[in-house]
């Protein structure tokens, strides 16, 4: 790419539901979101975002000792107001959830993942059928 192109708006990457995944699909889209200049903040919060919806697949989608696809789908485009863009992720998987996949914390740490990612994103929806789960988060607004 020159240095005149613009970065592609869609990133798709296709790793393990692995722990080991979490740190690659991180950086390579947060070196997308910088790619599209992504205010850091703002892409800050998306990469975490990100990061709970991956962690909640590597926890709930698959049995332990077969973990499955994740695929990250990301597309920027435009915001609520013609000054501004948005970014929307969505994070697939072919499992099912199931209670016995899910990691035990009776000190009751954990279980927030919901919460953080609404928090952090504009919008989130989460969509489960007979082939699996897809979570998509839109970001706030990031100015042009």
């Amino acid at each position: 790419m020159t240095e005149d192109a613009a970065p592609p708006h869609e990133w798709t990457q296709v790793l393990p539901a692995v722990p080991s995944s979490l740190r690659n699909i991180r950086t390579a889209l947060a070196g997308w979101l910088a790619a599209q200049r992504w205010p850091a903040d703002d892409a800050d919060d998306v990469v975490l975002a990100v990061n709970e919806a991956l962690t909640n697949v590597i926890e709930h989608a698959y049995p332990a000792d077969r973990p499955g696809p994740v695929r990250v789908r990301a597309l920027s485009g435009p915001g609520s107001t013609p000054r501004t863009r948005r970014v929307t992720v969505e994070i697939s998987d072919g499992g099912s959830w199931n209670p016995g996949n899910r990691v035990a914390d009776d000190r009751a740490f954990r279980g927030h993942g919901l919460t953080v990612m609404s928090g952090l994103m504009a919008d989130m929806h989460i969509r489960r059928d007979a082939t699996g789960t897809t979570v998509t988060l839109i970001s706030n607004d990031a100015p042009i």
